[in-house]
């Protein structure tokens, strides 16, 4: 107890000795106790001197006058940052960003309490940094953010000169189909987009084929949602899979040029230009390409184009731009297809050659404008022009089997035509078509946001509306000889037409949407909407004949047809003319809960719909309606382990309208006896259910990361066709009908990781399975029945790809497996699978003397197809070096060798619920190509500006900083007058 005592004692003994030396220390530090009362919040933005672009991550450290550091804070996105709870005082705020140069401000506070804004601060980037270097190092290949995937640019080499199409094709999980289309982790990307903004709208080919690869810092995948979505926070369904390019900083500002010309054997040739200049808030950029390397080689495409991106933060942006391209292209195709339900023209064969040219013309632009902190308004014109013309060329036969197994000898049956038996002949057909086109149309659209008095309390108003207009000519020969059916004269049949046809079809939409979003509870949101839309689309059609014998008395023939309109006569039964109108109400109820760990929206949606069609066709009038109502659940949910795992999971549902053509209730075209199409106007609208969900994980430590996705869809009233065949023609009508039970899925996993031991080895692995189910309807006339068939098909994908990099040297050794099962129940179908495999690897090495050499092989591998010459084996080698030269290496020649060996083909695969169709196409796919390119960079503070031109932007700047500090000091002689007064 005695302890304790003499415990306390001492205590109190020592309190007033602490007391008075916190007052001593109190009164050194400010003139009075008052003093220390007075704290106040200090705010400002940071800034890249040369871009005005905001800076992230900036360190802003307060310190005293005697330059101890009190305080640490880090800038948001936007370069914002707070200093709150700063006591009145002499202080010191240093700002220092990695490659940027420090900036100081001294402050005197003297404010009884508030907020005290110091202003703009501007960092200018180190010159020596700016400078191009080779960095040494193993970097992550990809990396996940949040409900993003990072892949780091510099960790994939390609070739000088490439552009970012070369760059995307080597990234983790992406895939690009025959047709171009590109998918990431089975997920199809339909947008391109640079530092977050549109880049030629949704024309993601105009940025892959003009941007340069060595311009991208980082490319960003995340769901990117509409504008509505993403200021409003409702959730409309729209989200689609965006590539975002992250430009490096240095590329930002100043001008930069590049100059791209080739020229190689075949008459291969290619140019490029891409020129981009930027003034402050303002960046223009124009690009041009033109050539005949894409595609198949049988392709001459140009493109051309003018961008403007203007940014005026926290106030308004601008981005839009006008471009012209045009394409060219011819082909040469041979198809067989085998037929499930028609067994007396199970086996088919074609051949055709078509050409065609096509130009546009689009304008687009977007305007955000945010008046004050509580609106925001966006407004979207858009317009295109286009006019295309197209011809070609078709030969066919259809026989009872295939023919190739019966006759020795027997390669291709078109040619080989004679010798196939008559016992197994049903029809030969030989066709021509030549169609023009011309298309405009224009919309436009507005959205407005005001947040109102309660925190997150909001509504929204968007309002849109377009029309389209086209006018289409074709004209068609069709001689079909028949070998079942007799003429009257004895001997085959023989059918002949010649068509012309001119149609004008026009279109007009509108549409409303009223949003509004009321805070319920703490983060959790009650969200309404309704949206009215309004369709009106026409088509009217005049047709004129050269019917059976006028074109044999009348010479006409699948060469002279169309010099022959004088032997036409008007043909009353095509003629017609039909006006559809739709009217679509959306009605939205949804709570969003936002929590740190998690985002849970959840609602429903109905969607009443009505149609009506207006159909007129010589004495013939049909007038139909339709109305349907749909009811669906919506949910997004979203769950944050850390920033570097996540899961998301989504639902929603979306409705779709028959096209024009499929709701006319008569035949479209007879042009071609042996396919007959008729409408339906009993169609109903299609509603379509999708659920998707996807896991992304990084371990920054051991540079891995984890991607895995599901998707499935789901349609009722699908549109399909119900099939109807003549046995004795081989040919066939079909009608699209309704249909339920069609559905598709899908499931993908990619793994990236560097080995433990040694970094600069990488494994990357992708795997893609899908299912889908196809129902149609066929007739068969024996029985007088519709019978139901249903095609499912299988698909599994393994891709494996093992990598090593160091900072001159990079090899691959990839190889990948897909094999794909498609069943169907119809008869005579049977299993139809087919395998693809390949595998090879590659190699690219950076020499001291600004040399670059690149090499690959791959052996592609098919089996499974309907003939021997589609089941290959094809060894494909290209190579390519390329020779910098001048001080910036400015200038590279190069010299690109493709398919040395000339074995690649183009063979593709398509089944239906009643044939499949095995079609393979000529291609140019040899040749060496010669190129010279050029780039020309002037970026404020770097190499190749003048120093007068640094020196002023130095001045300007010291200008600025004692701009910021003399306000601020005639800040507080102000205040110490006032308080004075």
């Amino acid at each position: 107890m005695q302890r304790f005592f003499l415990l306390a004692v001492l205590l109190l003994m020592l309190f007033p000795l602490e007391t008075a030396g916190q007052k001593t220390r109190a009164r050194r530090a400010s003139p009075s106790m008052a003093d220390s009362l007075r704290v106040v919040q200090l705010r400002g933005h940071v800034l890249d001197a040369a871009t005005r672009d905001s800076l992230p991550g900036v360190h802003v450290c307060l310190a005293d006058s005697g330059g101890k550091p009190l305080r640490v804070v880090q800038t948001d996105g936007g370069g914002q940052y707070v200093l709150a709870n700063v006591p009145a005082g002499q202080y010191t705020v240093r700002f220092t960003c990695m490659g940027f140069g420090e900036e100081s401000l001294r402050l005197s506070v003297t404010r009884q309490s508030g907020r005290l804004m110091l202003g703009d601060v501007l960092l200018h980037e180190r010159a020596a940094l700016m400078r191009e270097a080779v960095v040494e190092g193993h970097t992550a290949e990809l990396t996940v953010s949040d409900d993003t995937l990072v892949y780091n640019a510099g960790a994939f080499k390609v070739q000088e000169g490439a552009m970012v199409d070369e760059l995307v094709r080597k990234l983790p999980g992406v895939e690009v189909d025959e047709n171009g289309k590109y998918t990431l982790n089975g997920r199809p990307v339909t947008q391109v987009l640079v530092d977050g903004k549109e880049f030629f709208g949704r024309d993601m080919q105009a940025t892959l084929d003009n941007l340069p690869a060595d311009m991208v810092d980082k490319i960003k995948s995340y769901d990117r949602q509409s504008d509505a979505a993403r200021i409003t926070g409702i959730d409309d369904g729209e989200e689609r899979v965006v590539l975002d390019l992250s430009i490096k900083r240095d590329r930002k500002r100043g001008w930069m040029a590049n100059v791209q010309g080739a020229y190689g054997t075949h008459d291969r040739m290619g140019g490029r230009v891409m020129a981009s200049r930027l003034v402050r808030e303002q960046k223009v950029t124009l690009v041009g390409n033109a050539g005949n390397t894409g595609g198949n080689g049988n392709t001459t495409s140009g493109h051309a184009g003018l961008t403007q991106n203007y940014e005026r933060e926290n106030l308004l942006k601008l981005n839009g731009g006008l471009q012209a391209s045009m394409r060219k292209s011819e082909s040469v195709t041979a198809s067989t297809t085998e037929s499930f339900e028609n067994r007396r023209a199970a086996y088919q064969a074609q051949a055709r050659r078509q050409t065609s040219h096509s130009g546009n013309l689009h304008l687009q632009y977007k305007a955000e404008w945010t008046p004050d902190t509580l609106t925001n308004i966006i407004l979207s014109p858009d317009f295109q022009w286009g006019k295309g013309r197209s011809g070609g060329s078709r030969t066919g036969a259809s026989m009872q089997r295939d023919p190739l197994p019966l006759v020795d000898g027997l390669a291709d049956v078109l040619e080989g035509w004679s010798l196939v038996p008559d016992s197994i002949r049903v029809n030969r057909r030989l066709g021509a078509s030549h169609s023009a086109q011309d298309n405009l149309q224009a919309s436009g659209s507005m959205q407005a946001h005001r947040r109102l008095g309660k925190r997150g309390r909001g509504v929204a108003v968007n309002v849109s509306a377009g029309f389209q207009r086209g006018d289409t000519d074709n004209d068609s020969y069709a001689q079909t000889d028949y070998y079942l059916l007799k003429a009257a004269g004895g001997g085959d049949s023989v059918y002949q037409k010649t068509q012309f046809n001119s149609s004008r079809s026009h279109s007009r939409r509108a549409s409303a949407r009223l949003s509004y979003t009321e805070p319920v509870g703490r983060q959790i949101y009650l969200q309404a909407s309704y949206q009215y839309s309004w369709r009106r689309s026409g088509r009217d059609r005049d047709v004129s004949s050269i019917f059976g014998l006028q074109n044999s008395l009348g010479g006409v023939t699948r060469d002279n047809y169309r010099g022959m309109t004088h032997l036409a006569v008007p043909d009353t039964a095509q003629q017609g003319r039909t006006e559809n109108i739709y009217q679509n109400h959306n009605v939205t109820l949804q709570l969003r809960i936002v929590r740190p760990r998690y985002l849970l929206t959840v609602g429903a949606r109905l969607q009443p719909q009505r149609s009506e069609v207006d159909y007129t066709k010589g004495a013939r009038h049909h007038k139909v309606t339709r109305t349907v109502a749909n009811a669906s659940p919506t949910l997004n949910f979203k769950y944050r382990f850390s920033k570097k795992e996540q899961f998301n999971a989504r639902y929603h549902a979306t409705t779709g309208q028959p096209s024009i053509t499929d709701l006319i209730p008569d035949t479209l075209s007879d042009a071609d006896p042996l396919n007959i199409r008729l409408g339906n106007p009993g169609l109903k609208p299609s509603f379509t259910q999708a659920l998707h969900a996807d896991y992304r994980k990084s371990v920054p430590d051991l540079q891995r990361t984890f991607a895995a996705n599901v998707d499935f869809h789901a349609t009722q009233n699908s549109v399909s066709s119900r099939t109807e065949y003549n046995e004795l023609t081989g040919g066939r009508v079909t009608t699209p009908q309704n249909v339920n039970g069609n559905w598709s899925g899908s499931a993908g996993f990619n793994f990236n990781t560097a080995l433990r031991a040694d970094k600069r080895f990488r494994v990357n692995t992708n795997t893609q399975a899908s299912m889908t189910n196809a129902v149609g309807y066929v007739y068969r006339s024996r029985l007088a029945e519709t019978v139901k068939n249903r095609t499912r098909g299988a698909s599994v994908r393994q891709g494996l790809r093992l990598t090593f990099r160091n900072d001159w040297l990079e090899v691959n050794a990839q190889g990948a497996f897909r094999y794909s099962h498609t069943h169907s129940t119809s008869r005579g179908a049977g299993r139809m699978d087919t395998y693809r495999f390949n595998y090879g690897g590659s190699v690219l090495v950076r020499l001291p003397w600004n040399m670059t050499l690149s090499t690959s092989i791959d052996e592609q591998c098919r089996r499974g197809y309907a003939t021997s010459s589609m089941n290959t084996n094809e060894l494909l080698w290209g190579f390519q070096v390329s020779q910098s030269l001048l001080p910036r290496k400015n200038l590279t020649l190069s010299l690109r060798a493709v398919d040395l060996l000339d074995r690649r083909s183009d063979v593709r695969r398509t089944v239906t619920t009643t044939a499949r169709t095995d079609t393979r196409t000529s291609m140019v796919s040899c040749y060496f190509l010669a190129t010279v390119s050029y780039r020309f960079r002037q970026f404020g503070g770097a190499r190749g500006v003048s120093s007068a031109t640094t020196s002023r932007k130095k001045d300007k700047a010291r200008r600025e900083r004692t701009r910021l500090v003399e306000g601020s000091r005639r800040q507080k002689s102000t205040k110490d007058r006032d308080a004075g007064t």
